[in-house]
């Protein structure tokens, strides 16, 4: 059974847009989508009957939204042989510099060795404090995070959200282990030149945006949203 690909047609015309207005710097991403369909399809053509239902579906999001600044989070699943499939999570952000969506690059965002020595340190910190990943207990599995491990990201009005892949710092959990770092205590460890930041202010004071990476923050941000709206009716 092969899923076809669920977005919710909220944010359809939206990821539609910003794909097609970016497809210059995204045709490596199309192209990996689709070298990983064929991938999936050849498997299924050499599997067997024991090994069915076969399965991909990839999920697509939007974390935050603004009409400068737009973070979105995907979700490749896919099954082709026995015990068990294998998934890969991705984030894409995009900001408008002269008039057209670019890709957000960490590269760019985070210009020294120090400022992502204090990044590792961070995101390894917290994950020391989480029961649930192998950096804790007393005979750890892992005791160091390698900046290998910060290669995934999404963004919204309060923290720069690491993802971490499967099984790269915890075992099987309910969705995505991540590592939220307050953009307060990014002052000074990110580029202060680049435009994100301009953008992020004005977009936060604005409050004409959506955030969702969870209920928590949709309803926040809904709020805010509203609240802002009465302001000026009145």
């Amino acid at each position: 059974m092969l899923k076809v690909i669920s977005m919710g047609t909220r944010w359809l015309s939206l990821i539609l847009l910003v794909l097609s207005g970016c497809r210059g710097q995204n045709e490596g991403l199309l192209d990996d989508l689709s070298a990983l369909k064929k991938e999936f399809i050849a498997e299924v053509l050499q599997g067997s009957i024991e090994e069915c239902p076969f399965d991909l579906s990839y999920h697509f999001r939007t974390v935050f939204y603004s009409k400068q600044l737009v973070s979105l989070f995907g979700e490749f699943h896919s099954y082709t042989h026995l015990p068990h499939g294998w998934t890969k999570y991705e984030g894409r952000t995009f900001y408008k510099n002269n008039g057209r969506f670019e890709p957000l690059l960490l590269s760019h965002l985070i210009a020294t060795k120090e400022n992502w020595e204090f990044i590792r340190k961070y995101c390894e910190t917290l994950l020391k404090s989480d029961p649930c990943t192998y950096f804790s207990g007393e005979e750890p599995l892992r005791t160091t995070l390698a900046l290998e491990d910060l290669n995934t990201f999404t963004l919204d009005d309060q923290a720069l959200i690491f993802v971490f892949q499967p099984y790269t710092v915890a075992g099987g959990t309910d969705g995505p282990p991540i590592v939220r770092i307050p953009w307060e205590e990014l002052r000074g460890v990110i580029s202060a030149s680049h435009p994100l930041c301009a953008i992020l202010n004005e977009t936060i004071h604005s409050k004409c945006f959506i955030a969702s990476w969870d209920e928590n923050s949709l309803e926040r941000s809904l709020k805010e949203y509203d609240r802002f709206q009465e302001q000026l009716k009145n």
